[in-house]
């Protein structure tokens, strides 16, 4: 089924959680826009239909917002609430923009290509997913990427390493790492001093002959030890 990504989207009355409950028992998702130079609106939403939205197109995507029987918007999705048992949508929130104002948004980061550095036996891993940029709302990139095929065992790439499109740029003012590639961890044999302990807990498991008492000898039947234990009293009265 072919997506677009206009929103659509009908008025509601703004209400306590009560509200909110009836009108999803209605098969409807409560939203509510706001922005700059824009009264906020409050809005119901299908949940179907907003659910493939956000699975077609990135959290960064720059919808069109058509209210019924109103005006049209060009709106980021800012918020999604939703249940943490089902997953059903409980309530989203929408940024209208300016589009001739700058915004800020975080941005997916992709990594591409093969670090030659896992030929070695190295581990790529990634250290952010998001990037913040500030750009125009029509600049807004679906997501970035960075090459990391000429990255070695003990290589870090930073926000630096990324190319950004025209007009967009980075708004951390530290240069943040985003890539590395890890030497794999070694096991980590067992120590004679842990083997020493295993076979002293194994020994610990039988039970030890009590302090003073005689061991049986070698081949000695089981009711050679309480034959045993007179004669052992008649030794210690005679000392």
């Amino acid at each position: 089924m072919k997506v677009d990504d206009t929103i659509r989207a009908s008025k509601r009355d703004a209400g306590n959680k009560g509200v909110a409950r009836r009108l999803r028992a209605a098969g409807k998702v409560p939203a509510v826009m706001y922005g700059p130079g824009t009264d906020s609106q409050f809005l119901a939403l299908d949940p179907k239909e907003f659910g493939m939205q956000r699975q077609q197109f990135a959290s960064s995507h720059l919808f069109q917002v058509q209210v019924e029987g109103g005006k049209s918007y060009k709106a980021l999705i800012k918020a999604v609430d939703r249940d943490p048992v089902s997953s059903a949508y409980l309530h989203v929130d929408l940024y209208a923009v300016d589009m001739k104002k700058p915004i800020r948004v975080d941005i997916f980061v992709e990594l591409t290509g093969k670090p030659k550095g896992i030929i070695d036996g190295g581990l790529l891993t990634q250290l952010m997913r998001m990037v913040q940029v500030q750009c125009l709302p029509d600049a807004i990139p679906e997501k970035l990427t960075l090459d990391t095929s000429d990255m070695g065992i003990g290589d870090i790439k930073h926000v630096s390493d990324i190319k950004f499109p025209e007009g967009v740029k980075p708004t951390s003012t530290h240069d943040e790492a985003v890539a590395a590639v890890i030497a794999p961890e070694e096991i980590k044999e067992e120590t004679p001093v842990a083997a020493a302990g295993a076979e002293g807990a194994a020994a610990a498991a039988g039970a030890a002959p009590a302090a003073g008492a005689a061991a049986p000898a070698a081949g000695a039947k089981p009711g050679d030890a309480k034959a045993a234990a007179p004669a052992a009293k008649a030794d210690a009265k005679k000392k």
